[in-house]
């Protein structure tokens, strides 16, 4: 199994046509388990010079997986080389607003739950430093453009979790529909919020979008001022089959409230704001129709008037749920806004399925990458003509 980053010029293109001899394969063995590595989480240095990736391997002899972050040139210029030690399950690696520090996160060591955010300096001197320690796992890394904080995602445990003994723990109530998923276990009484915190590690983080409502994706505008968050908190929000999208105040007045900023009744997800700050690409599908395909959309960030782009492709636009987890894979820069960078899935002969990669602009999707069997990660830069693509080729 091998999984490629590829640094694609932005324009159209079919490729090669895949070969028709079959190669000669040799069966696999079980002891092969330990040779499989696994590429992901990629993100592009905003100069576009380098790529920062997760390298993900299994440890026969720990039994355990570990993933590090690695750093390789977007021209494939010299040999990639290992930035994180790996032994805790590195992973998400956000750049820096300069492109001088890498944000990732990290377990907190052997037997000890939940992660840790660190910042690591790239080409630059100084120190990791740890800026905060959670019981609960984090994720959605977004480094605000300032370049002073960290907005990200982790659970947030009710005065319950204070005793330490379950069985001394008061029960739970149970009043809403959700109050258990797969992989997360109990969520009713740890929902997800959103944290914000100095980069520097000098206090600790702060709720800024809190329970009982299951918040995601934060993403910051170009100003620092305010974070674009997926939620779903209306009335009956339990009930519905949707997510909304919010606008916060990184510095919230005291009983200060997210301001609804969607109201078509769609579902949203992994927002991004314009340079200009005045609108926000999202991925939209309609939950009340059952199969619909998910669409980049763009939203007025001051009215909240929604265009959907490429309505004509008939695809399911990508990343999907549990394909990447960074909300910089649908991305909007100077170049592509009006457009956004979407992966679709497209049917192979034989019935066998693949991936495409386009570029929505205009209404009008075009093909930039093909060929692939499939597509899990996209990255672009501002001003650079080029995308990064993770991709398993056919």
């Amino acid at each position: 199994m091998k999984t490629t980053i590829h640094g694609v010029p932005g324009r159209a293109g079919t490729g090669s046509p895949p070969s028709s001899a079959t190669p000669s394969v040799a069966l696999v063995q079980p002891l092969d388990i330990g040779r499989l590595v696994t590429l992901g989480d990629t993100a592009v240095s905003p100069d576009g010079r380098r790529i920062a990736f997760t390298v993900r391997r299994v440890d026969l002899d720990r039994n355990r997986c570990r993933s590090a972050v690695w750093l390789a040139a977007a021209d494939g210029s010299g040999v990639p080389y290992q930035l994180t030690s790996g032994k805790h399950g590195d992973g998400g690696p956000v750049w820096s607003p300069e492109g001088t520090r890498l944000a990732f996160t990290t377990g907190r060591g052997k037997g000890v739950d939940g992660s840790a955010l660190r910042v690591v300096p790239v080409g630059v001197p100084g120190e990791t430093v740890t800026v905060c320690e959670r019981v609960e796992a984090i994720s959605d890394v977004a480094w605000s453009p300032d370049g002073s904080r960290i907005a990200f995602v982790s659970r947030e445990r009710t005065a319950r979790y204070d005793t330490e003994d379950e069985r001394a723990r008061e029960p739970r109530r149970i009043d809403r529909l959700f109050s258990r998923v797969d992989g997360a276990g109990w969520i009713i009484d740890r929902p997800a919020s959103v944290f914000v915190v100095p980069v520097d590690g000098s206090a600790a983080p702060r709720v800024v979008a809190g329970g009982p409502y299951e918040r995601s994706a934060p993403a910051w505008s170009p100003d620092s001022r305010t974070l674009a968050v997926v939620a779903a908190r209306e009335p009956g929000w339990d009930l519905r089959e949707h997510e909304d999208l919010y606008l916060v105040d990184p510095d919230p007045e005291q009983g200060a409230a997210p301001r609804l900023l969607s109201t078509s009744g769609r579902s949203h997800r992994l927002p991004a704001f314009s340079p200009d700050g005045t609108r926000i690409a999202t991925l939209v599908n309609d939950s009340r129709i059952v199969p619909a395909h998910a669409r980049p959309t763009v939203v007025d960030a001051r009215t909240g008037t929604e265009r959907t782009l490429g309505a004509e492709l008939d695809r399911t636009c990508a990343p999907l749920p549990g394909i990447a987890n960074c909300s910089q894979d649908l991305v909007t820069t100077r170049r592509f806004l009006p457009s956004c960078a979407v992966a679709c899935p497209r049917r192979c002969g034989r019935g066998r399925r693949g991936a495409r990669s386009s570029i929505c602009g205009g209404n009008v999707p075009r093909l930039v990458v093909s060929n692939v069997s499939s597509i899990s990660g996209l990255g672009v830069v501002s001003g650079d003509p080029r995308l990064s693509v993770r991709a398993r080729p056919d």
